[in-house]
């Protein structure tokens, strides 16, 4: 019988009363226990729903998935990790504009906003 399962069951037996379960229980409680590493259950990676992949999810599962980076890394940081990814995949020209979106002033980035729409 599982360890958990005995304390719960002695629990629910005291009416979940402290000074009840300590009195009633006073010579399980002063017994040695010993967890013997092959007994216990290794944890599976399939329980719980699936995890979706970053480009399947809502947009608001995306915000959450990023708020730690958001919150431990700089601005500056989050906006030069794209450009680099972009450069990496060979797609030097959309790297080069999101630098100019992102390193020029606010009516830089209206302006090449108003081209695209």
């Amino acid at each position: 019988m599982k360890f958990s399962y005995k304390l719960s069951e002695k629990w629910a037996t005291s009416n979940r009363t402290k000074e009840r379960f300590l009195k009633n229980n006073v010579q399980w409680l002063g017994q040695e226990i010993e967890f013997h590493e092959n007994n216990q259950e290794k944890p599976t990676s399939l329980r719980g729903r699936k995890k979706l992949s970053f480009t399947d999810s809502s947009n608001k599962t995306k915000r959450r998935r990023v708020q730690n980076l958001i919150d431990t890394s700089a601005k500056e940081e989050i906006i030069h990790a794209p450009q680099i990814s972009l450069y990496a995949a060979g797609q030097r020209d959309a790297a080069a504009m999101l630098k100019q979106v992102t390193t020029t002033t606010p009516k830089r980035a209206t302006r090449i906003k108003k081209v695209f729409s």
